[in-house]
């Protein structure tokens, strides 16, 4: 299959993700799961959704919204990639690498945080298996195609484990930035002052950390729908089980500390879940892990 979008759409179920030796050793999610419970927040969906192939960017790991472009990025053989598709998810030809003086620094993007007008963050998985926040310049960025210029702060963020998701997400009249690793057990979820962040080593610096809330394991990223003020956890039920989004209402999690859902969405028998967002005409878009149709994509409204 080329790469691109294919005209033919997939419904239901689609090709399984791959195992991958590449990097730091095996991708994928072995063993890791959440459950789907019969309850009244539970919406079960088998939805029509339109099959992509985009490998140049290896082993999908998120999507990111900025301005009218979507940009997908992964893990490939020599770093990190970023690409760029337009409104109509074609690859407008802008690719950014992000390696640093040649080195593949961000070799594995977990998640790109950015809002206009705030810093630029990329949470990722360092050379030493811990988890780091890189700050960027994104206009730099767009213009090298690499970090040479770009790169301007590493942050350590201990708390998270192996890799770290920031997201920035509305609370109050404040933008913070959500982060959380992906803990088997129980999973803290921490929303920090991301102009403090500019100015440190490390998320366990004094003024980093605003709030803390208690949130699901195994989150693969996190996605903030501003129109309906909640964060999205974006799961997966288990390895190529399905996909989960769980709902959270951000102003009760914050003021009790621990996050209310509000709705839980299961999409059964799917490739491993790595990304969410959603497009300006507010169709969903879905990253996956695997090497073939990695990007899953709702109908128009």
């Amino acid at each position: 299959m080329a790469d691109g979008p294919p005209g033919n759409s997939l419904v239901g179920r689609f090709s399984r993700a791959a195992l991958v030796l590449i990097g730091f050793g095996i991708l994928g999610v072995v063993g890791c799961s959440v459950k789907c419970e019969p309850s009244a927040l539970l919406v079960e969906e088998e939805p029509n959704l339109q099959a992509y192939r985009f490998s140049d960017i290896g082993v999908g790991q998120g999507v990111r919204m900025i301005g009218d472009h979507l940009y997908i990025y992964g893990q490939s053989e020599t770093g990190g990639i970023v690409q760029e598709l337009d409104s109509n998810l074609k690859p407008t030809g802008w690719i950014g690498s992000l390696n640093y003086q040649g080195f593949p620094l961000v070799a594995k993007p977990v998640s790109i945080a950015y809002h206009e007008g705030k810093p630029t963050f990329i949470g990722a998985t360092s050379h030493k298996r811990k988890a780091v926040l890189y700050q960027i310049d994104w206009s730099l960025f767009y213009e090298d195609k690499n970090l040479d210029r770009a790169l301007l702060r590493t942050i350590e963020d201990p708390e998270s484990g192996e890799a770290t998701r920031p997201e920035y997400v509305l609370y109050g009249d404040q933008w913070y930035l959500a982060t959380t690793g992906y803990d088997r057990e129980k999973t803290e979820i921490r929303l920090m002052d991301p102009e403090r962040l500019t100015e440190v080593d490390s998320t366990t610096e004094v003024g980093v950390i605003r709030y803390r809330i208690e949130g699901d394991p195994y989150i693969q990223n996190l996605f903030w729908s501003e129109s309906e003020s909640q964060l999205v956890l974006v799961q997966n039920i288990g390895y190529v089980k399905g996909w989960r989004l769980t709902s959270l209402d951000l102003q009760k999690a914050v003021e009790g500390g621990v996050a209310p859902i509000v709705k839980t969405r299961c999409f059964p028998d799917q490739s491993e879940l790595e990304g969410y967002s959603r497009l300006s005409d507010t169709r969903e878009v879905f990253l996956t892990s695997s090497l073939k149709e990695n990007l899953f994509v709702s109908p128009s409204p």
